[in-house]
């Protein structure tokens, strides 16, 4: 199982806050929205916060592949 916004798009096992931010901006999700569910995430003990702009994703299996995001 992976985190995934609005059932589309998965944040990888390991990603930073450049990387969610995509993932937000694709989806038309504002920044500090995004950021908010990042907080969320990790009060849930869903993302694990390692250090600072950098985040472990705990419920991403290693090889399982991650859906990369394309711009249209």
């Amino acid at each position: 199982m992976v985190i995934q916004f609005r059932g589309s798009i998965r944040l990888p096992k390991h990603f930073n806050r450049q990387k969610y931010l995509e993932v937000a901006k694709v989806l038309k999700i504002p920044a500090k929205t995004a950021e908010g569910y990042i907080t969320s995430f990790i009060k849930a003990n869903l993302i694990h916060r390692e250090q600072q702009d950098n985040y472990l994703n705990l419920l991403s299996e290693e090889n399982e592949d991650v859906e990369e995001i394309k711009e249209n």
